[in-house]
């Protein structure tokens, strides 16, 4: 069964990745540069409706980050400050 699909360059993890679930489903989605998570992530609740998404800068969640229940409803949202 497929577990994830990525690139690693030089040993290293890189680009875009998606990792799946034992029934196949969508578990989560993000990207990384240098080893480091960068970018739009996005979680998935087991029956495959979105969980979270948001945005990560040098590994850490910035803006603002939406969650979702398991039917797909915006239930709450939380805004990150870059840590410097």
């Amino acid at each position: 069964m497929l577990k994830a699909i990525g690139k690693y360059s030089n040993g290293k993890i890189t680009g875009e990745w998606k990792w799946y679930r034992e029934n196949g489903k969508l578990m989560q989605t993000g990207a990384f540069e240098n080893e480091t998570k960068v970018g739009v992530w996005k979680r998935y609740h087991p029956n495959g409706a979105l969980y979270d998404e948001g945005k990560y800068i040098h590994e850490n969640k910035i803006g603002e980050w939406k969650i979702y229940d398991t039917n797909g409803t915006l239930s709450k949202t939380k805004c990150y400050k870059e840590e410097v």
